[in-house]
């Protein structure tokens, strides 16, 4: 299950930035775009316009906020791939428990991610992937792709990946990132990163 980050020290752990924008949200010519920041470097940053290589579903604030996750979460794992690896052969060599595994904090302004994430994803599983009315989630789809990727990284790098609510004049980074590339979102030509993303340096 996927888990919140409560604690106060985030400085302490990884921490990734991360924001969706859709310019007409929900309608057939909407165009959304994916922002992420994980420091004030170029190479930190990256501005993703959605395409359908990157996701063929409608263009909506909501699934834009999902993607963006996802991304971020890819980019701050292959940033610190190495660190993380040589941490999890440490806590295995010394028989470390699970209190000293390293934390990836993904923090958003987007409370649907997060508490869809921490706790309607376990409810809907339960359910047989349904809401309480009985009806599909909307965005399941990308919503048990997210839950994947978590589970893929967290046994590939021995962490722990935690999800943080924000106020949104606390993500004004990846917010600006992301309404960039919304408007860009026409005209870019894909560049492919990491397991189906596609990154436009900013």
């Amino acid at each position: 299950m996927c888990r919140l980050y409560e604690e106060t020290h985030c400085h302490l752990c990884p921490l990734v930035f991360t924001d969706g924008a859709c310019m007409g949200n929900g309608k057939d010519n909407a165009k959304s775009g994916l922002g992420i920041a994980f420091g004030d470097a170029g190479e930190h940053q990256a501005s993703i316009p959605v395409d359908d290589m990157l996701d063929e579903g409608r263009r909506t604030n909501q699934r834009a906020e999902l993607l963006a996750t996802r991304a971020g979460l890819n980019m701050i794992c292959d940033h610190d791939a190495e660190e993380l690896l040589e941490k999890k052969e440490e806590i295995k060599r010394k028989r470390l428990g699970d209190l000293d595994r390293t934390v990836i904090v993904i923090a958003t302004d987007s409370k649907y991610v997060v508490e869809g994430m921490t706790e309607w994803l376990p409810a809907w599983k339960e359910r047989g992937w349904q809401k309480t009315d009985g009806n599909q989630p909307a965005n399941l789809d990308l919503f048990q792709k997210l839950q994947a990727e978590v589970e893929a990284r967290e046994r590939q790098l021995g962490c722990k990946i935690k999800f943080w609510h924000v106020k949104r004049e606390y993500n004004q980074i990846a917010d600006g990132l992301a309404k960039d590339a919304a408007r860009r979102a026409t005209s870019v030509v894909p560049v492919v990163y990491s397991l189906g993303m596609t990154i436009v340096s900013y």
